[in-house]
């Protein structure tokens, strides 16, 4: 806890006397913040309202997962011009992914302040990340197959 570099066999701090089991305890008390605010700061973003609970695990991955998902509904909105329905569909994917985190992450805050377990634990927003990785790859196979099928020089169309 003080910052002094001990040997890997000490059980204590040799400094300050500190038992290194201490260093994996959970914090003593964990803020309070009612169900209510915790739903409502989830959804600002998701992740803040597990944040304000002391849940910094849990709003980190919840933060960047909203992130990465928003980041790329905006990329692909902005080329959303070009109406493929390869791309409509990658569009309607993350759309639909977007309001799920950030309904879910709400749900979940608002549980975790009232002392229940969450719907959507951290190993199933794994999963789901990995689920959208693979759908993605799919659309974007289709959406890239037509082109690469197509003449040289021969427009889309």
């Amino acid at each position: 806890m003080c910052g002094e570099v001990n040997d890997l066999a000490a059980n204590a701090c040799t400094v300050c006397g500190t038992p290194f089991a201490r260093l994996f305890e959970p914090p003593s008390k964990a803020p309070s913040i009612s169900p209510a605010a915790a739903a409502i700061s989830s959804l600002v973003f998701p992740g803040v309202g597990h944040w304000r609970l002391g849940r910094t695990g849990d709003a980190v991955a919840r933060a960047v997962l909203g992130v990465w998902i928003l980041g790329t509904l905006i990329i692909l909105l902005g080329t959303s011009g070009q109406g493929s329905l390869g791309l409509v569909a990658l569009i309607a994917l993350y759309g639909l992914a977007t309001i799920a985190l950030w309904l879910l992450t709400a749900v979940d805050a608002a549980r975790a302040a009232a002392g229940f377990p969450p719907l959507v634990p951290s190993r199933m927003l794994l999963w789901g990340s990995v689920a959208l990785v693979v759908l993605s790859m799919i659309l974007a196979t289709v959406i890239a197959l037509p082109a690469l099928n197509r003449p040289p020089g021969v427009p889309s169309g």
